[in-house]
Order: structure tokens, then sequence, then C-alpha cells
């Protein structure tokens, strides 16, 4: 798990590994722009089934992280006039 934030770089992580990481962060931190390339590389892996499992576990972990984040004492985030 310490090596996640490290994990392109990381020699503990085999393909199937990586693909699944890099979709993860092309969801998240690239506001789900995933090139066809990463599709297919996952796809080597996954099936789609599989993918679609994956993304739906990603994306409900990033609703659930946003929204307790937003709940954390002391943020005054939820309370001011957007």
């Amino acid at each position: 798990m310490q090596k996640i934030p490290h994990w392109e770089v990381s020699n503990v992580y085999d393909a199937k590994d990586r693909a699944i990481l890099a979709w993860s962060d092309a969801l998240i931190l690239q506001g789900g722009r995933a090139s066809d390339e990463l599709f297919e590389a996952l796809h080597s892996h996954l099936s789609d089934k599989d993918i679609l499992e994956l993304t739906y576990h990603i994306m409900g972990y990033n609703l659930h992280a946003g929204f307790f984040a937003r709940l954390s004492p002391g943020n005054t985030m939820m309370y001011q006039n957007e």
C-alpha cells in the first residue's frame, strides 16, 4: 500500500496492477479522460463486466471521499454560498 503513490515507478506491481492503477488515476485525477490505449491495456486483463464493476467502485469511493471531506470538522466549505 505504501508504494501506491509511486506505482508508476515501483517494481512491485505487475501489468494488470498497473493497468488498474492507471485506470483509477484517469477516472479520478484526469476527470475520466482515459485513452483508448489505456482501455485496451485494462481490457487485456479484465472483462467488460469487470471493468464496469471496477469503474463503479472507483467512482463510488470518489463520491464518498468528496462527500465526507466536506463534512469533516472545521470545513467551512459547506456553509459558503458557492
